[in-house]
Parts: C-alpha cells; structure tokens; sequence
C-alpha cells in the first residue's frame, strides 16, 4: 500500500502551485460565533474526523524521502583565553559617557529593566527588580528579596504556589503566573450548565494557568489581590501601562464524542463567545485575558486559530502567528481527480455516485478511498508509483508552508479581532516581526520541496498594510541557508542567515512597498541575538564558527558598524572558547545591558558557569571595542541584573551581588 499521508502531509502545508510561492490575497477578517454547543461541536469534530480519514489514505507506496543536507557542526574544546582589558582614555569614556546618559537619560536610582523588544511592552520574566527588591521565580516558589543597600541584602518573603512561568512587577503589584495541574473530580453529581451536554467537562490536558496579582505595598507579606485560573496551556504574555495580557492555548479535542471546552475560573466559555474565522481541519482554543492589575478587572476573548507558534505585541496590536492549513475539501477532491484519471468507468462512475449522495463530507470521502484502494492495489507497482511521482508533481511543485497573521486591537480591556493575513514560510521567534507606523513586517524562513532536488531554504522579508495584506517584499535571499537572527531598527531591518559563514543582511524598509538590501557582511559563525546599541551599532551574541573545518570554536559577542548600512563592518570581537552555551541564544531576556555604564553582561554554562562582564569603551575618536572586564563565578545563572553601581546574577538558588570591580559583596540563599 502506498501511504499518499506523505504526500497530504506536504499538501496540508500548503495550497502554493507555483515555484514563486506568491501567496493568495488575504480574504478580509470576519470573526464568527457560534449559536450553540451543538453547531460548536460538529463543526470541530467534523473537522478532526477529516483530518483523521486524510491519515488513512493509502494507495501505492511512497518514493525515499528527500534528504535534508545540514550543516555539520562538531564542537572542538579549546582553552578558555585569559580576558585582556583595554585601558581607553579618559576623556574618550566621558564623551561616550555623556553621549549615551544624553540619549538614554538617568533615573534617581538606576536599575536594570527586563530586556524586551517593544518599548513600553514589558515581557514576563523569572527575575525582576523595582530598584530596590529583587523578585525571583524558582520553580514553584517566588523569593523576594531585600536587595539594595546590598550590605542588608537578606530574603524577605517567599510564595509557593505552583511552577512559576513568569512575574511582572508594576506600582506595587507582582503579577505571577503560575502553570497548575486541574484537580480532576467526578462532577455529574453537580448540576451542569445547561449549555453543556453531560460528560463535556472532561479535562482534556492537565494544563491550568494560573494568573495571581498580589498586592506588595509590604513585601515582607504579599496579599492575593486577584486570580484567574484557565485551563491550557501557556504561550505568552505582556504588560502595557496597568494592563497585563495574557494568552493560554487549549487543545480541540474530541473526548467520548464530546469536545470540552476551556474553563475560566472553573466555569466553560460560552460558544457564543468563541469566535473563528474560517474552516479548517485543526484547530486550538486560544483565550486572551486581559486584566488591570491596579483594579483586579478582566475580561476574556476566546478564539479558533491554529496552534499559536509566535507573539508580537506593540501598545495598540497583538498579532498571533501559526500554521496555515489549505482547504482541504480542495486537497482530497484534486487527489481523488488525479488517482482516478484513468480508472475504469465503472470506478469513476461509483466515485461520482459516492459524491452525489446526502451524507457528511467526512462519510463521503471514506467511501471514496475505500474504491481507490481496491482499484490501485490492483495496479502493476510501477504504474502505482509512476501516478503517484505523478500526483506529486502536479499538487505539491514545491512544497512549501503558510504563516497565518492574526491582528487583535487592544485598548485596556478590549480585545477585538481586525484582521487576517497570510505570509509564505515560518518564522524564527518574535524578533522576526515587527509593527512600524501603519506596517507590519515579518521575514520569514520558507522550505522548498522536490522530488529530484533535496529540501532547501530561501529567506523572505514581507510588508504588510494594517489590513495585513502584503504590500512589499524581498524574496529569494541566502539560497540554502536560514535565519538564525532579526532585529528592526526603525526603517531599517538587519538579518543574520547561516548555513557555513554568517551573512548580515541591511535592509533598507523606508519605503514599505519596495525593500531593497543595502548591504552584507560575511563572517564565519553566527549571530542568534541582535542587539542595537546607540544609533550606529548592533551587537551579536552567537557562535564562532572555524570557516574551514565548519566546528565551533565558542562563545562569540560581537559589535558591528552599521552607520554606512551600504557596508556594514565588524569592528569587535570577542570568543569565549570552551564547550559554553548562554541563555541568551534563545532567550533575549537573559541579556542585561547599563547603558550608563557602558557594560553589557552575559550568563553561560559549560565548561565554566557563571557570567561574563563586558565594557564598551573607546579607544579613539572613531574606534570602539569590546573588553571583557572580568567573570563571575556563579553556577546555573539564569540572569543578571543592576542596581545602581552593584551587578546582581541570579540562579535558582542563589543570588550574588558584586560591585563594580566584580569583587563579591553579598550572598543570598534562597531556601
């Protein structure tokens, strides 16, 4: 038998028919609602059902999948280099000095901020300070601690209540959220709300998000101050002004013919409160909860989208990203039409008979296939394979993916669905999008398939209007590489691809509806987080690559010259070599940077755990380097932090304080 799930497996990715990948106009966005459990039911179950009888197809069977070619990168042990400071001259760190404190300002008390990627749009994290306390997530437990003057740095208060996922701290509210098992009890003996149908409330996850605003005004005893609880799974969240937003994602599942439905604070979201936005064959529950943390109000939106892969979030947008599913009524009847092209008539004649009759989509296709697999199983095995490379060519030339972009305004409270858009491709995180005046702009990574050729990358930056239709776009850039880095820069747009040396990519988006590359630098490794400093740098922390022998070397920071965006240049660098690996790789809230002090620091585990310290100084008028100040010695940290002149790293259970020298001054336990 030829499993054709192959080949619906590479179609359900994508409805492209052309080597383009040009993607259809985006339908305008029409969020429905459903007028019962009944409608909401059948509607999710007939879609699983038809995802499931896409499983089954069978027919011939299936040619060697392509190989995908990789890069094979081997990590080589080198010894760790002793750190060389360099000794800048003093009037040119008081220029910089005074240039940075000019463009960033000072507070009364200067503290360090979660590294976020939309100012004004704080991210949750697992540490957090106010300036004067620190408030430590460690898993079920949340440590507050007494944290400046360092010397009565001491524990103060601690909260158990379930694994911490992330805090916000905001005017004397910590805002904690929490993943929870639900407790699973049999409920029939209590009365069920007549919109759902008995045995419905079965869980079909173990996943409850908790949200739990506590009132810190004494720290020393945090009070309850408000809690919502949502059955799912967490994706993310973010704070703008006194508002917290947050996004847990809850599986559509048939469970004993029934679909459950998400619960907030124990009680089912009423289908007429679910929206969608058009039919598919898979679906998630994503519920949006929106709550003052300063009043305790919230409010809920729930909608059907596909599974939530990635975030962005500016003061007035979320968009929510995920996977693009075709039609597939449109999928099986090309399937159908291309096998039975040339099968007998009394076949095509039962076929036709089949579609005409008065049952389910779902009914109707199983019965199809079912004469399909008598008719080709009958077939020589070439003939078989020949219509099946056949079907191939024809419905997946090449194979490719679909982003779905969803745009909810929000306004305190108000969470309202405005637009829908769709991009070719996947992106890589959050740092791939972008909201700039009146666009949104989104690279992405597309993976193109053939039957002769193996899988291969192309990278794509799109400009979409507010409408979230595409007005502009670069395709085709780094053939066979893909991204590893993003960072948007006002009119400007920098990526990193990467495959054996690392191109850095400017982008030139001034105008939304014809972007052009301006320029790029090639340089072994690559950069897995960009980071703008000032208005003529960009740091990259990545990994250092040996250009010959492809192994990695270690742990690479580096600073670029980007003021001539035609040729930007590395002007620093630094390699930690060793077997390290950095948080920052993957999560840009690990990177901590004062930029009154000109030092940015970085956290690493391995061959030696702890965090590096590293100055931005001046060397001459036009020259800027990196200098590793020094390392502290501090196993598992997971961040680090500023306050005043003192640095803080934190792990799960322990906080160091160090002055600015890196001599220790405190230690804090946390038990």
């Amino acid at each position: 038998m030829l499993v054709i799930s192959a080949v619906l497996a590479c179609s359900l990715a994508t409805k492209q028919s052309n080597e383009d990948n040009v993607p259809e106009v985006p339908e305008s966005v029409e969020a429905k609602t459903f007028s019962s459990y009944d409608e909401l039911k059948e509607y999710i179950i007939e879609s699983i059902k038809l995802s499931k009888v896409m499983s089954k197809i069978g027919l011939v069977i299936a040619p060697s999948p392509a190989r995908v070619f990789l890069p094979e990168i081997t990590p080589m042990p080198t010894p760790i280099p002793s750190p060389v400071p360099l000794t800048p001259a003093p009037e040119l760190v008081v220029t910089l000095e005074s240039t940075l404190k000019a463009t960033y300002g000072t507070a009364s008390r200067s503290y360090s901020k979660t590294n976020i990627q939309v100012e004004g749009v704080d991210e949750a994290d697992i540490v957090k300070t106010d300036g004067k306390y620190l408030y430590v997530a460690s898993g079920d437990k949340v440590y507050i601690v007494k944290a400046y003057p360092p010397e009565n740095a001491t524990m103060i208060a601690k909260i158990e209540e379930g694994r911490v996922l992330g805090l916000f701290v905001k005017d004397g509210r910590l805002v904690a959220i929490i993943a929870r098992k639900p407790i699973v009890k049999p409920i029939s003996p209590q009365p069920l709300p007549p919109i759902i149908p008995e045995k419905s409330l079965i869980y079909p996850v173990e996943g409850l998000v908790s949200v739990i605003v506590y009132d810190i005004e004494n720290p020393r005893e945090p009070t309850v101050f408000q809690e919502i609880n949502v059955t799912g799974y967490y994706v993310t969240s973010r704070l703008v002004n006194n508002y917290c937003y947050i996004i847990v994602s809850f599986p559509a599942l048939i469970i004993e013919d029934r679909v459950p439905l998400p619960l907030v604070n124990s009680k089912p979201v009423e289908p007429n409160e679910i929206k969608y936005f058009e039919k598919d064959f898979s679906y998630t529950f994503t519920v949006i909860i929106a709550v003052n943390v300063e009043t305790g109000e919230f409010r809920k939106e729930t909608f059907l989208t596909g599974a939530s892969n990635y975030t962005y979030m500016t003061h007035k947008n979320l968009y929510v990203l995920s996977r693009k599913q075709p039609n597939i009524y449109v999928v099986l009847d090309k399937i159908v039409d291309l096998i039975a092209e040339k099968a007998p008539d009394d076949v095509k004649e039962v076929i036709e008979d089949i579609r005409s009759k008065p049952i389910t989509e779902v009914e109707k296709y199983k019965l199809i296939m079912e004469v399909l697999e008598q008719y080709f199983n009958k077939l020589p095995h070439d003939e078989r394979e020949k219509i099946f490379n056949n079907a191939l060519k024809e419905i997946f030339k090449p194979w490719g993916e679909e982003t779905v972009i969803y745009r909810f305004a929000i306004d305190g409270l108000d969470i309202t669905a405005s637009a829908k858009g769709v991009v070719p491709g996947h992106v890589l995180d959050q740092f791939s999008m972008d909201e700039h005046g009146d666009y949104f702009r989104v690279a992405t990574t597309l993976t193109k398939f053939s039957t002769e050729k193996p899988l291969t990358w192309v990278n794509n930056v799109y400009v979409l209007d507010m409408n979230l239709t595409i007005v502009g776009s670069i395709e085709g850039l780094a053939k066979g590489e893909r991204i590893y880095a993003a960072r948007y820069m006002g009119d400007k747009m920098f990526l990193v691809t990467f495959r054996r040396v690392d191109p850095l990519f400017a982008i030139d988006l001034s105008d939304p509806r014809n972007p052009k590359v301006l320029g790029k630098l090639k340089i072994p490794g690559y950069s897995e987080y960009l980071h703008p400093f000032l208005d003529k740098y960009l740091m990259g922390v990545g990994i250092d690559i040996d250009e010959e022998t492809n192994r990695v070397k270690g742990l690479k920071v580096a600073l670029f010259d980007i003021s001539n965006v035609t040729s930007p240049k590395e002007v620093s660098s630094i390699t930690f070599k060793g077997h390290l690996y950095s948080p920052v790789l993957h999560d840009h809230k690990a990177f901590m940077i004062n930029m009154n002090k000109q030092y940015f620091a970085i956290p690493v585990s391995g061959s030696k755990s702890g965090v590096y310290v590293v100055d931005i100084v001046m060397t001459g008028p036009e020259n800027i380097k990196l200098s590793v100040r020094g390392f502290i010695q501090h196993h598992e940290a997971q961040r680090t932090l500023y306050i005043e002149d003192y640095v803080y790293t934190a792990s799960y259970d322990l906080v160091k304080i160090v002055d600015e020298e890196l001599n220790p001054v405190s230690e804090i336990k946390l038990i």
